[in-house]
Protein backbone atom coordinates (compact mmCIF):
# COMPACT_ATOMS: atom_id res chain seq x y z
CA UNK A 1 0.00 0.00 0.00
CA UNK A 2 2.94 2.47 0.39
CA UNK A 3 5.95 2.57 -1.71
CA UNK A 4 8.98 4.65 -0.76
CA UNK A 5 11.48 6.59 -2.49
CA UNK A 6 14.97 7.09 -1.37
CA UNK A 7 18.21 7.26 -2.21
CA UNK A 8 20.53 5.78 -0.09
CA UNK A 9 23.35 4.43 -1.53
CA UNK A 10 23.26 1.00 0.48
CA UNK A 11 19.71 0.23 -0.94
CA UNK A 12 20.90 -1.06 -4.39
CA UNK A 13 23.32 -3.65 -4.97
CA UNK A 14 26.42 -2.11 -6.63
CA UNK A 15 27.30 -4.60 -8.66
CA UNK A 16 23.79 -5.46 -9.88
CA UNK A 17 23.07 -3.55 -13.14
CA UNK A 18 20.05 -0.80 -13.05
CA UNK A 19 17.72 -4.16 -14.84
CA UNK A 20 18.91 -6.83 -12.55
CA UNK A 21 18.39 -4.59 -9.19
CA UNK A 22 14.67 -3.72 -10.86
CA UNK A 23 14.46 -7.27 -11.28
CA UNK A 24 15.55 -8.30 -7.96
CA UNK A 25 12.71 -5.54 -6.38
CA UNK A 26 10.16 -6.74 -8.10
CA UNK A 27 11.06 -10.54 -6.91
CA UNK A 28 10.26 -9.21 -3.68
CA UNK A 29 7.11 -7.92 -4.83
CA UNK A 30 5.52 -11.51 -5.51
CA UNK A 31 5.15 -10.32 -9.06
CA UNK A 32 5.27 -13.17 -11.22
CA UNK A 33 8.67 -13.10 -13.62
CA UNK A 34 6.82 -12.71 -16.75
CA UNK A 35 4.88 -9.44 -15.36
CA UNK A 36 7.93 -8.85 -13.60
CA UNK A 37 10.26 -8.44 -16.61
CA UNK A 38 7.15 -6.27 -18.32
CA UNK A 39 6.63 -4.28 -15.15
CA UNK A 40 10.54 -3.38 -15.17
CA UNK A 41 10.56 -2.62 -19.03
CA UNK A 42 7.93 -0.39 -18.19
CA UNK A 43 9.23 1.36 -15.38
CA UNK A 44 12.36 1.98 -17.04
CA UNK A 45 10.57 3.48 -20.03
CA UNK A 46 8.70 5.93 -18.36
CA UNK A 47 11.79 7.09 -16.22
CA UNK A 48 14.11 7.55 -19.61
CA UNK A 49 16.32 5.16 -17.63
CA UNK A 50 19.17 5.41 -19.76
CA UNK A 51 21.88 2.32 -20.38
CA UNK A 52 19.45 0.03 -17.97
CA UNK A 53 22.35 -2.99 -18.14
CA UNK A 54 25.06 -0.72 -16.95
CA UNK A 55 26.27 -1.39 -13.47
CA UNK A 56 24.59 0.65 -10.64
CA UNK A 57 27.69 1.78 -9.34
CA UNK A 58 28.38 3.73 -12.66
CA UNK A 59 25.32 5.54 -12.82
CA UNK A 60 25.42 9.34 -12.01
CA UNK A 61 23.66 10.45 -8.67
CA UNK A 62 20.61 11.65 -11.26
CA UNK A 63 20.44 8.23 -12.81
CA UNK A 64 20.45 6.38 -9.20
CA UNK A 65 17.35 8.80 -8.31
CA UNK A 66 15.44 7.28 -11.22
CA UNK A 67 16.16 4.03 -10.44
CA UNK A 68 14.58 4.67 -6.58
CA UNK A 69 11.84 5.73 -8.30
CA UNK A 70 11.61 3.18 -10.46
CA UNK A 71 11.88 0.35 -7.91
CA UNK A 72 8.55 2.23 -5.69
CA UNK A 73 6.92 2.30 -8.94
CA UNK A 74 7.16 -1.64 -9.12
CA UNK A 75 4.99 -1.95 -6.00
CA UNK A 76 1.76 -0.34 -7.36
CA UNK A 77 1.65 1.54 -3.96
CA UNK A 78 -1.17 3.81 -3.48
CA UNK A 79 0.57 5.87 -1.09
CA UNK A 80 4.07 7.05 -2.26
CA UNK A 81 6.55 8.68 -0.25
CA UNK A 82 9.33 10.50 -1.76
CA UNK A 83 12.39 12.15 0.11
CA UNK A 84 13.87 14.94 -1.61
CA UNK A 85 12.93 13.41 -4.94
CA UNK A 86 14.49 15.91 -7.30
CA UNK A 87 17.62 16.66 -5.20
CA UNK A 88 19.98 15.24 -7.61
CA UNK A 89 18.34 16.04 -11.24
CA UNK A 90 19.12 19.01 -13.29
CA UNK A 91 16.27 21.77 -14.11
CA UNK A 92 15.03 19.90 -17.05
CA UNK A 93 15.00 16.59 -15.42
CA UNK A 94 12.90 17.84 -12.40
CA UNK A 95 10.16 19.72 -14.73
CA UNK A 96 10.35 16.36 -16.54
CA UNK A 97 9.76 14.63 -12.80
CA UNK A 98 7.10 16.55 -11.58
CA UNK A 99 4.82 16.31 -14.85
CA UNK A 100 5.79 12.71 -13.82
CA UNK A 101 3.58 13.61 -10.34
CA UNK A 102 1.39 15.90 -11.91
CA UNK A 103 0.06 13.89 -14.72
CA UNK A 104 0.70 10.14 -14.53
CA UNK A 105 1.33 9.11 -10.70
CA UNK A 106 -2.03 11.79 -9.23
CA UNK A 107 -4.06 12.36 -12.12
CA UNK A 108 -3.89 9.38 -14.16
CA UNK A 109 -3.10 6.50 -11.60
CA UNK A 110 -4.70 7.95 -9.10
CA UNK A 111 -2.04 7.71 -6.32
CA UNK A 112 -0.94 10.19 -3.16
CA UNK A 113 2.29 11.05 -3.35
CA UNK A 114 3.77 13.05 -0.09
CA UNK A 115 6.99 14.36 -0.31
CA UNK A 116 9.55 16.42 1.22
CA UNK A 117 11.98 19.23 -0.32
CA UNK A 118 13.56 22.13 0.68
CA UNK A 119 12.85 24.27 -2.12
CA UNK A 120 9.36 26.32 -1.43
CA UNK A 121 9.03 27.10 -5.45
CA UNK A 122 8.62 23.00 -5.57
CA UNK A 123 5.97 22.78 -2.94
CA UNK A 124 3.85 25.46 -4.12
CA UNK A 125 3.86 24.52 -7.72
CA UNK A 126 3.35 20.48 -7.12
CA UNK A 127 1.09 20.68 -3.82
CA UNK A 128 -2.47 20.65 -2.91
CA UNK A 129 -1.67 21.12 0.69
CA UNK A 130 2.04 22.21 2.10
CA UNK A 131 3.36 21.79 5.61
CA UNK A 132 6.37 23.70 6.73
CA UNK A 133 8.69 22.25 9.82
CA UNK A 134 10.87 24.36 10.99
CA UNK A 135 12.87 22.86 14.59
CA UNK A 136 11.10 19.72 13.75
CA UNK A 137 7.21 21.53 14.64
CA UNK A 138 5.03 22.61 12.46
CA UNK A 139 4.90 26.23 11.91
CA UNK A 140 2.73 26.37 9.36
CA UNK A 141 -0.21 24.20 7.07
CA UNK A 142 -2.67 24.47 4.77
CA UNK A 143 -3.32 25.27 0.67
CA UNK A 144 -0.96 27.57 -1.14
CA UNK A 145 -3.71 29.92 -0.68
CA UNK A 146 -4.54 29.48 3.12
CA UNK A 147 -0.53 30.23 3.53
CA UNK A 148 -0.40 33.10 1.33
CA UNK A 149 -0.85 35.98 3.85
CA UNK A 150 1.70 34.40 6.38
CA UNK A 151 4.79 34.21 3.28
CA UNK A 152 6.76 35.93 4.81
CA UNK A 153 6.53 33.79 8.14
CA UNK A 154 6.66 30.49 6.04
CA UNK A 155 9.44 31.97 3.74
CA UNK A 156 11.51 32.58 6.89
CA UNK A 157 11.47 29.01 8.59
CA UNK A 158 11.93 26.99 5.57
CA UNK A 159 15.18 29.21 5.04
CA UNK A 160 16.16 29.25 8.74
Amino acid sequence: MVGLVVVEERSFYWRLTGRQNLNFFAALYNLEPKSARKKVNDVMELLNIECPDRRYQEYSTGMKQRLAIARCLLSDAKLILMDEPTRSLDPVAAGEFHGLIREKLVKEWGRTVLFTTHRLDEAEGLSDRIIIINEGRIAAAGTKEELSPLEERYRWAVSS
